[in-house]
């Protein structure tokens, strides 16, 4: 395993929408986000293949750091109370910017293991 930085360019259409998918396999430790010009937004982040939700922030009007987390679970598969870690992401990643503003440009960086 190794840590990687993905950078990815959202740029939005005169709706204020983008949308990204980015090839991305192992687990998201650090999500950056740097408005640019993009007004305030909402940014959601899933697992391609899972549709399993990475992030969902509504409203984020400035650059900003964040680390999500889910809970962890056993080897049965229940969740373990109180437990945390980074979310796992099995090939891709959805990225979704709404309310963006009509063609603006941002970035957003994943931070993590990568298998």
């Amino acid at each position: 395993m190794s840590y990687r930085i993905v950078e990815i360019i959202l740029n939005t259409d005169h709706n204020g929408a983008a949308h990204a998918n980015i090839r991305f396999v192992g687990k998201i430790d650090t999500v950056g986000f740097v408005t640019g010009t993009l007004g305030v937004c909402d940014l959601t982040i899933t697992d391609n293949h899972t549709g399993s939700k990475v992030l969902g922030v509504a409203d984020v009007a400035e650059n900003s750091i964040w680390q999500p987390r889910v809970l962890a679970q056993d080897n049965d598969g229940a969740d373990l109370e109180g437990l945390y870690g980074p979310p796992s992401v099995l090939g891709a990643v959805d990225v979704v910017v709404a309310n963006g503003g009509d063609s603006r440009r941002g970035r957003l960086l994943l931070m993590g293991e990568v298998f």
